[in-house]
């Protein structure tokens, strides 16, 4: 056996079922942690695949620096640390896991909307304060989904799911997509109560989420972020959060990851999260067995069914 599939974490031996008998897996990372760029490097010249988490930027260094490498899996949806051009040009196959997180990043957004919105983190805060000392109808109601508008921007596989789940409590749904034109978009800010963002980080969307768009948005409104940290002008954001135009957020990425800002974690009516929207046990499995698939469909000489490019 000859060639050698390097993945950046540690992951359960089952999912590498796909590739017996076409290939060595070596596995990186310690626990949770994956590897830097640094240890790919130096781990993967003998390798002909990289299995990643989308951390790893594939760019014309590391291509350079790997010589043998026939494709690289992202265990992801998103696909921006792919030069695809450079990829392609270096006869090496990009692919994801399209379906794996959608249904995970729809839950998780449908729950943090209904936490924000039912003021549960000021809730759980004030019991735990032991500050309660009697009942007081009122005081801490927020509101309910029912009824009320949910604009969706990128109207992939994660949103259309979001939607149906948004549906079926009842709230109406609006959505714009890329190529739509500024006017829809700002339509949709100013109608919507809450709105959820599925877009790739792309230069076209990089910031697409700005101070002139958060002046447009209807007082009040509730913001969730599951896509990438760049989308969303985070300075923008705090402000907003600060002046009371949003009347809360779920950041589950961060333009600086994993660096997060001192005031968005002192901010009371902020749920943060590590990067984890899409992630369940059966989705991780899910995805992990999806780029192993991709990755021994190449290493057999096919298409890989995922494939974002054609080297």
């Amino acid at each position: 056996m000859s060639k050698t599939v390097l993945i950046t974490n540690q992951v359960p031996k089952f999912v590498l079922a796909p590739v017996e008998g076409l290939a060595e897996v070596r596995m990186g990372g310690e626990g949770y942690r994956i590897m830097t760029r640094e240890e790919v490097l130096a781990s993967a010249k003998d390798c002909s695949a990289i299995i990643n988490q989308a951390e790893l930027k594939v760019d014309e260094e590391l291509l350079e620096a790997l010589p043998n490498l026939n494709v690289v899996a992202n265990i992801s949806v998103g696909t921006d640390n792919l030069d695809l051009d450079a990829m392609t040009r270096h006869g090496v196959w990009a692919t994801n896991a399209p379906n794996s997180f959608r249904q995970p990043v729809a839950e998780y957004v449908i729950g943090a909307l209904i936490m924000l919105s039912r003021r549960m983190i000021e809730n759980d805060a004030f019991v735990r304060s032991g500050r309660w000392d009697a009942f007081e109808p009122g005081r801490w109601d927020g509101f309910g989904l029912h009824g009320r508008t949910l604009g969706i921007i990128g109207y992939g596989r994660i949103g259309r799911t979001l939607a149906t789940y948004a549906g079926a409590l009842g709230m109406t749904v609006i959505s714009h997509d890329q190529g739509h034109g500024v006017d829809k978009l700002h339509e949709l800010l100013r109608e919507s109560d809450y709105l959820s963002v599925h877009v790739p980080l792309l230069e076209e969307t990089r910031g697409l989420i700005g101070p002139a768009e958060f002046q447009e948005m209807k007082p009040g409104m509730i913001l969730a972020n599951a896509s990438r940290g760049g989308v969303v002008d985070e300075v923008a954001m705090i402000q907003a959060l600060q002046s009371g135009k949003l009347a809360g957020a779920m950041v589950d990425v961060f333009e600086h990851e994993p660096v997060v800002p001192e005031v968005l974690r002192s901010l009371p009516n902020v749920l943060l999260s590590p990067h984890v929207c899409g992630g369940t046990i059966q989705s991780r499995e899910q995805g992990r067995l999806c780029a192993f698939r991709n990755v021994a469909a190449v290493l057999k000489g096919e298409c890989p069914p995922n494939a974002l490019n054609r080297p």
